[in-house]
């Protein structure tokens, strides 16, 4: 296997990172925390060239007034003054405060309610097109969550609303952790073949 400096640097970086964890050695708690705070600037830097790139792709398209280039300005706008309103008074200030609970939080409020429909919605076509016992299973919990969830005018049924309850804390919490678990050692076995030099990422 041919290693370069890059693939030593990465590797050895992985190591101390990993190593530094059990063993409470001062030196190595310092190497550590550099190489964190390194990793968080190289994070940040990223993100902003990121922003920066998501600017430049959608001035073009409002230069350009391709398709959907309304969308794109309204995009910019957003980010623009978001960026603004932060920088100059910063996160706690109320005017970044009032972003946050009067305009992201009632989007995404209204994004999971789009969310809902689509998925019964979905849920029903699937049903006619491939009936099978796991759409039919899909399409009634997806209904009981929503008759469980939505607050029904004149109505209160509490059978539908405990077994909401029992579907959001077992089964589905169930669910979330076994993700969860996948995730992990996913994660896991991908640093490890980092650290054993086989996959290079950062070559590409």
């Amino acid at each position: 296997m041919k290693f370069n400096v890059s693939v030593v640097v990465a590797i050895a970086t992985g190591l101390i990172t990993l190593v530094a964890y059990f063993i409470p050695l001062a030196p190595l708690q310092a190497v550590r925390g550099a190489l964190l705070q390194s990793g968080a600037i190289l994070a940040t830097v990223a993100l902003m060239l990121g922003a920066g790139n998501l600017l430049s792709v959608h001035a073009r398209k409002i230069r350009d007034r391709k398709p959907g280039h309304l969308y794109s300005i309204f995009l910019v706008i957003s980010l623009l003054s978001v960026f603004i309103v932060v920088t100059i008074f910063g996160t706690q200030h109320p005017y970044s405060v009032w972003i946050v609970t009067q305009v992201q939080q009632p989007l995404e409020v209204a994004l999971t309610g789009l969310l809902a429909g689509v998925l019964v919605i979905a849920g029903v076509r699937v049903m006619f097109r491939r009936p099978h016992w796991s759409t039919y299973l899909f399409f009634v919990t997806a209904v009981i969550v929503l008759l469980g969830t939505a607050p029904l005018p004149f109505v209160a049924i509490p059978v539908l609303q405990g077994f909401r309850n029992w579907l959001a804390q077992v089964p589905a919490v169930g669910g979330g952790r076994g993700l969860l678990l996948g995730i992990a050692l996913g994660a896991a076995t991908t640093g490890l073949r980092v650290l054993m030099g086989f996959d290079q990422p950062y070559q590409r």
